[in-house]
Order: structure tokens, then sequence, then C-alpha cells
């Protein structure tokens, strides 16, 4: 049960469109690119997803309110917890894009 209240702030079918994203990106430039390029897809995804989680630790209090069905609110997840998971996604796709570029690290960190 907690396990799927984490899963549920990633907001999965919203992650598609993250990888979507660079993979249009990848098809506008350079197709094929060297492969290390493809690793701005998981870079994108992880991204996006310690934003969405961290936007539910930040809202938590109005969520209580306007939406108190979240997980955090409803106490299915912990905020804390929540607030380390969503560092930790932001981190990862930090490092993700550093292993294609030191541009692509630092633009990643621009964005976390």
């Amino acid at each position: 049960m907690r396990l799927a209240a984490y899963v549920e702030l990633l907001r999965p079918p919203n992650l598609a469109t993250s990888a979507a994203d660079v993979l249009a990106g990848l098809a506008v430039a350079t197709w094929a690119g060297a492969p290390r390029t493809w690793w701005l897809v998981p870079s994108s995804v992880l991204l996006y997803a310690g934003g969405v989680v961290l936007n539910d630790v930040v809202d938590a209090g109005r969520d209580a309110r306007e939406r108190p069905e979240r997980p955090i609110p409803s106490r299915r997840a912990s905020r804390a917890c929540a607030g380390r998971l969503g560092g930790a996604l932001l981190l990862a796709g930090c490092v993700t894009a550093a292993a294609v570029a030191p541009l692509s690290g630092a633009v990643a960190v621009v964005i976390a």
C-alpha cells in the first residue's frame, strides 16, 4: 500500500511525456546522435518525476484542504520520505545528464 502511494506521487502516466520530449528533440536534431545521448531520456524522466514529487511535498498544506485524497495529505506517504525521494530523483536526473556532457549536466542542475 505504501509503495503504491509513492508510485502515485510520481504520476506514471505523465512520465512518458518527458521521454517523448527528448525523443522529439533527438529526431529533430540528430536522431542517432552519440550513444550516450540516449541517457537524456531517463534523465528527463527522473527530473520530471523529482519535480512532481517535490511539488506535492511543497503543496501538502494546500492539498490537505483541496485534494485530501492525495498520498501526502491522506498520510499514505510521508512528507519527509517524499522529499527525500524527490531530491534523489532530481540528483539521479542530474547525474545521468552529466554522463552525456558537462553542458547537459549544467542544464539539468538549472532545471532541478
